[in-house]
């Protein structure tokens, strides 16, 4: 059999074996998680007059159970309304636990934050990075609960983890 034939079909056995392997590890299913959150008061680290607004960056401790569990710290810049209303965008926030209590490791979220004046609040939280046991996840959660004014809030969370 000659060299260049030979080698044709072990190009061609290595990209079949390419084409079985690649999709089936890009297409883990996306898992749903879900559970309770909740923070410590804001950790105010200044603040600035913004118009009639008030711009206060700081950091806030939290606490997270259910399939994500660990601890969390989050530091954003906080603008706060002349209404009451709230919004932290972008906030980053780093989560140290575990996924369905057997991976563990440190996710970082990117966050969009907004908080009405009757204390409802929604987190858009987005993972932009990973180490561990976590390092290859990516998602989006969504964070919905209550804060009051100190910035101590308590809620729940859901949401899709691929990897």
């Amino acid at each position: 059999m000659p060299a260049r034939l030979k080698l044709l079909l072990a190009v061609g056995a290595v990209l079949a074996a390419v084409v079985v392997v690649v999709p089936t590890a890009i297409a883990t299913p996306a898992r749903t998680v879900s559970g309770e959150w909740s923070t410590s008061q804001l950790n105010a680290t200044g603040f600035k007059p913004a118009g009639a607004n008030l711009k206060l960056p700081g950091t806030v401790d939290s606490v997270w159970s259910g399939d994500l569990a660990g601890t969390t710290v989050a530091v954003a810049t906080f603008l706060i309304h002349a209404d009451g209303s709230v919004v932290a965008a972008p906030a980053r926030e780093t989560f140290d636990g575990t996924l369905f209590g057997v991976r563990s490791g440190t996710l970082s979220f990117i966050e969009e934050a907004h908080s009405q004046p009757d204390g409802s609040t929604e987190i858009d939280a987005t993972i932009i990075g990973g180490t561990g046991e976590l390092a290859q996840l990516h998602g989006r959660v969504i964070f919905l609960g209550i804060c009051d004014i100190n910035g101590s809030c308590t809620g729940t969370y859901r949401g899709q983890i691929q990897g």
